[in-house]
């Protein structure tokens, strides 16, 4: 599971369009690590817009170092949202930053997690579950009422390496099942990296 200095400016924007509090509660529908950001520009910009904004949120510069060099070099992106401020939570097979393990293919949330965040991230998660019903019946379960969910899943490409790959089709089909309302949506185009070669 994979998040970017893209995820971080959609994080930003949400917050500045006033549906994301600064110290809101996010729960990761998979451990995410953070990609893309060697610099470390995109980081620390992230900390400082929400230290502006938030007195729990750490800036840049009074954050451990090596914690944000960790961060930095493909570490959690929960780390990072936590510098920040944010209430974080990660449900997984695998053990990560504030991780509860789950498996989205079987496991519901139970009555302290329903209805308890006000994100829910699922950056390249549910595209490796089998069971996409249980899967994204627990991100509706996770999300308080008019809390948000934030899908970022491969529409192409990936030879080999998902089960799935979603269609706008089925986001717009969800949508009003659920009654929910759309905020943002982009698409985008990844990167330049080729398929498995041809076996002769």
């Amino acid at each position: 599971m994979g998040s970017s200095p893209k995820t971080l400016q959609r994080l930003k924007q949400l917050t500045w369009d006033g549906f994301l509090q600064p110290g809101s509660s996010i729960c990761d529908i998979g451990a995410t690590q953070l990609f893309g950001d060697a610099s470390g520009h995109n980081a620390r910009d992230f900390l400082t817009f929400y230290a502006e904004r938030y007195d729990q949120a750490i800036p840049p510069d009074s954050a451990d170092p090596d914690k944000l060099a960790a961060i930095i070099n493909n570490g959690f992106l929960g780390d990072l949202l936590i510098l920040a401020g944010f209430k974080y939570t990660a449900l997984d097979i695998f053990h990560g930053t504030n991780t509860i393990l789950f498996d989205l293919n079987v496991h519901a949330p139970g009555r302290d997690l329903h209805g308890k965040f006000d994100l829910i991230l699922n950056l390249g998660t549910t595209e490796h579950v089998f069971n996409q019903l249980r899967a994204f019946q627990t991100i509706h379960d996770l999300t308080r009422l008019d809390g948000l969910i934030y899908n970022d899943l491969p529409m192409g490409g990936y030879l080999n390496h998902a089960l799935y790959r979603y269609d706008p089709l089925f986001f717009s089909s969800v949508l009003p099942a659920n009654c929910y309302e759309k905020v943002l949506e982009q698409i985008s185009v990844g990167g330049g990296d080729q398929g498995p070669e041809r076996p002769d």
